[in-house]
């Protein structure tokens, strides 16, 4: 099997799991509070990055100052207030609707550029954000049938707080890669401050919660958020980045939604209507226009 072929597949394998996360966050929070898991699955997720860092790069250097400001506002905003937003967003939005939503981050990140860092968009980035825009407004309406319950609403509105914690998390991270930091260095402390960010929190959780109530089942949604969502989803984007180019990469993200509706029926029993696979569809067209730029899509199809 050729580099090709394999990075597709480690791609393909890293998307799933990501689109995964709200299925599995669902069933964390249904047991777990949201501070206490958050800590639980990253202080895990740190020993775990910290075997793989010795096994992959060797020894854990020490950050210099600009290294650690930078990491610390990546796992600010990438870590710690994403999973605050979107795993509280969880109680009132259904799992294929942050799905859905997560999946749009490149969109963020095109209108942050556009409106912060005063970057130039392409008409066909911004017919792209326009599509996703109605697809989210389409799904958006199909929920709101579904449920009947006007806190969807707030839901949604904190998932994309999520997302846009998750494009300053970009943001930050395209500044790290001037510092010349190994991403798998830079995962491991990502890890480690996130499980220091939320240990006042999580204790303050486990003063009103009973962990000798819980079940060996109720530990596998952690177990699955730390292992597979911090530790291999990882080493697999990375992994395939390194063999194809980015625009090419980028297109994999399409199965993040797709993962998150199959599960969500699947998984938690959500109701998939029509209405919502043609928002999804009108999503996936959308992002398929901000990933690529019209000269690269005959290159990319070759």
């Amino acid at each position: 099997m050729n580099q090709k072929n394999v990075a597709y597949i480690e791609l393909t394998f890293a998307m799933v799991i990501v689109g995964s996360l709200s299925v599995v966050g669902k069933k964390v929070i249904e047991v777990f509070p949201v501070m206490l898991s958050s800590l639980i699955a990253l202080m895990l997720a740190s020993i775990g990055m910290y075997f793989v860092h010795r096994v992959m790069v060797g020894h854990v250097p020490k950050l210099n100052f600009s290294q650690l400001k930078l990491i610390g506002l990546q796992t600010l905003f990438g870590v710690v207030l994403f999973r605050v937003f979107f795993l509280y967003g969880l109680y009132w939005s259904s799992a294929s609707m942050a799905g859905i939503l997560i999946a749009l981050t490149p969109v963020v990140i095109a209108l942050l550029s556009m409106c912060i860092l005063r970057e130039k968009v392409s008409p066909s980035v911004m017919a792209g954000i326009l599509f996703c825009m109605i697809g989210v407004a389409i799904c958006q309406s199909s929920e709101l049938m579904l449920s009947r319950n006007w806190w969807v609403l707030a839901g949604v509105g904190l998932i994309l707080l999520a997302m846009i914690c998750e494009a300053m998390f970009t943001v930050f991270r395209k500044k790290l890669t001037y510092e010349s930091l190994n991403p798998i260095t830079s995962n491991f402390y990502l890890c480690v401050i996130g499980s220091v960010l939320f240990l006042p929190f999580g204790i303050y959780d486990l003063q009103n919660f009973d962990l000798l109530s819980t079940t060996s089942t109720d530990w596998i949604p952690i177990l699955y958020t730390a292992v597979f969502v911090n530790i291999i989803s990882f080493i697999l984007w990375f992994s395939g980045v390194d063999k194809v180019d980015a625009t090419v990469a980028g297109v994999f993200t399409v199965i993040m939604p797709i993962t998150s509706l199959i599960l969500s029926a699947m998984i938690l029993g959500e109701t998939i209507t029509w209405t919502m696979i043609i928002g999804m569809v009108i999503i996936i067209m959308g992002l398929l226009l901000v990933i690529y730029s019209p000269d690269e899509l005959p290159q990319s199809a070759s």
